[in-house]
């Protein structure tokens, strides 16, 4: 009887040392897991632009930090930077500043309106950059615009007509292509009208 209630007893310990031991590290997990997402709030800095609001939704440029994305339940207007502050979990709205030169670009772009016709194409300075469009814009002005969108790459050409809306990152050919007009190709390479050149030979 003696022996079976030490064995017993021995279990016990063998079974309570463990916990026993680890029960600081088991409290401070536990900890963590229930006041993480309160501590994160508080800990969490950055300033966002408003780039469009539809209804309770508003699509947020979030400048290098990451994409931009639609969020709910956030106030402001389109041009507005929320503001979000070290131990703070509110948001306040502030007018763009000297430090926020990023976001107004980003802003700008997404937002800008404007019609245009290709007046030539520039071939790539370096491996990975893109081609540029020389765009004579509708008010006279001349405009660089970096293709990087592959929709646009395959559809400009010059003499075309291409119009940007805002709501959009990229402009978009509105005018049939004609014989004559110089092309871009995934390849590389240009066409103008049935014949094929190189990058070098097409200016």
């Amino acid at each position: 009887m003696r022996r079976a209630i030490r064995e017993k007893e021995e279990e016990r310990l063998r079974l309570d040392g463990p916990l026993k031991r680890n029960l600081p590290l088991i409290a401070v997990i536990v900890g963590a897991f229930l006041v993480g997402p309160f501590l994160g709030e508080y800990i969490e800095e950055y300033r966002a632009i408003v780039l469009e609001v539809r209804g309770d939704q508003v699509f947020l440029g979030w400048g290098e930090r990451k994409p931009p994305s639609w969020e709910g339940h956030v106030m402001g207007r389109s041009g507005d930077v929320l503001v979000k502050r070290l131990g703070s979990r509110s948001l306040s709205i502030e007018e763009p500043g000297e430090a926020d030169g990023a976001l107004v670009k980003l802003h700008q772009r997404y937002n800008q309106r404007y019609s245009g016709v290709v007046k030539a194409l520039e071939a790539p300075l370096r491996p990975g950059s893109p081609h540029v469009g020389i765009i004579t814009l509708s008010t006279g002005e001349e405009l660089r615009l970096p293709v990087w969108s592959e929709e646009l790459a395959e559809t400009i050409a010059v003499g075309k007509k291409i119009e940007k809306m805002p709501g959009s990152w990229d402009p978009k050919v509105v005018s049939s292509q004609g014989r004559g007009e110089v092309t871009l190709e995934r390849n590389g390479r240009r066409a103008r009208g049935g014949e094929t050149m190189e990058e070098s030979g097409a200016q």
